[in-house]
């Protein structure tokens, strides 16, 4: 609320124009307390996060965030016997939510498995940095897995 309130001061008070931009605040239910979840026949667990500053060091190279890196380590895994040795859900709709409730979409993903894109084979396990954008002293929450068209799949507590 007071950040609301100071960036609405601000506004009103400025003579020069100015955008600021601030991530939305909301309120997340905690329905899942649970690290790890199952999803048709594929289990995701989140094992770790971590921050790392404004540099991250990846076998792919070396990225800089705006703000801070937070990352996610992340493992799938097959469960089900049969269907599609893909999963049905990927990273790439991740949303982070903090303590405060403020929510941040993946920016990057480190895949640590060099068989991206091989069907899985039962029980097998692939790990992952979901990597966030986020500012200095962030404490992650949640991490929340969306379809491609926006709907949840799964929330899981970091």
């Amino acid at each position: 609320m007071l950040r609301k309130y100071l960036l609405a001061v601000a506004l009103a008070t400025a003579t020069l124009p100015f955008i600021a931009i601030v991530p939305e605040a909301h309120t997340i239910p905690s329905r899942n307390e649970r690290r790890s979840q199952n999803y048709d026949g594929w289990q995701v667990e989140v094992k770790s996060y971590r921050t790392t500053g404004k540099t991250i060091q990846t076998e792919r190279g070396t990225f800089n965030a705006e703000q801070t890196w937070l990352a996610v380590l992340v493992s799938i895994r097959k469960t089900k016997i049969g269907g599609s040795g893909n999963p049905p859900i990927g990273f790439v709709n991740a949303l982070l939510v903090d303590a405060n409730g403020f929510v941040y979409p993946v920016t990057r993903i480190d895949y640590k498995s060099r068989s991206i894109g091989d069907p899985f084979r039962l029980g097998e396990v692939r790990l992952e940095d979901l990597l966030f954008d986020v500012p200095q002293g962030t404490r992650a929450a949640q991490l929340i897995i969306n379809s491609s068209d926006g709907e949840e799949l799964l929330r899981l507590k970091v």
